[in-house]
């Protein structure tokens, strides 16, 4: 890889995606522009920086309802796990997804992607996570690889299914360690062959880990995601 420092206006090629070459001297640029023909775009980069596309490798573009108030309450000194136990934090956004559609997911989703394509990101990471059954975290992932149909961007999908013990299991965390171990993420490899069909692509898998949420939990869901992992490739 080289480093080009140019001293005075240079002029970027860019076929095909690629930066063909960089040229600053007169002769160079003479040339260039008798090549040039009036189908071919050229844009006036003065004042601006060029670089290859961002990657934003963490996001979570896909959710519904919003915990504004949330953010009162935490300047307050209220803890993460106080606002959870309360019946905000994620359960909330979760009751909020589920009752969304991918459709309606999409939409809400398009000016977050949108910012993040003005900050000239092109390669974004999208978890889910807020779906917590297997049929809304698959419905999120379907809504995040669904931004490609709309925007010029790449997405690439985590499975975050293990991101908070839901409502339903708040008396029984194990059970939904299982539940997510043995159901969401076998279910999801099972159905790949199908969902495939509609641009869905194999997610990654993501376990958040925060006191009091799954890290008491962690150590066995690895070990599971181990021997899931380990029995596939056999």
């Amino acid at each position: 890889m080289q480093l080009v420092i140019c001293s005075k206006p240079c002029t970027v090629v860019i076929r095909g995606g690629y930066v063909k070459a960089i040229l600053s001297d007169t002769n160079s640029l003479d040339s260039l522009h008798r090549d040039i023909t009036d189908d071919m775009p050229t844009l006036d980069c003065k004042g601006k920086i060029v670089t290859p596309g961002l990657i934003d490798p963490h996001t979570h573009l896909i959710f519904a309802g919003s915990r504004a108030e949330e953010f009162e309450n935490r300047l307050n000194g209220m803890s993460y796990e106080a606002i959870a136990q309360s019946g905000g934090g994620i359960n909330s956004t979760v009751r909020a997804t589920r009752e969304a559609t991918i459709e309606e997911l999409v939409e809400m989703a398009l000016p977050r992607l949108d910012n993040l394509i003005r900050s000239g990101c092109t390669t974004i990471e999208v978890k889910s996570g807020y779906g917590l059954t297997l049929d809304d975290e698959v419905k999120m992932l379907l809504a995040a690889k669904a931004l490609e149909n709309h925007r010029r961007v790449n997405i690439t999908t985590t499975l975050l299914a293990a991101h908070t013990v839901p409502s339903e299991y708040h008396d029984r965390p194990d059970d939904y360690i299982d539940y997510v171990t043995e159901t969401i993420i076998l279910m999801s490899q099972s159905i790949n062959s199908l969902i495939l069909l509609m641009s869905f692509v194999n997610p990654s898998v993501s376990i958040y880990s925060k006191r009091n949420v799954f890290f008491r939990l962690r150590n066995k869901t690895v070990s599971r995601l181990k021997d899931i992992q380990s029995n596939s490739a056999t």
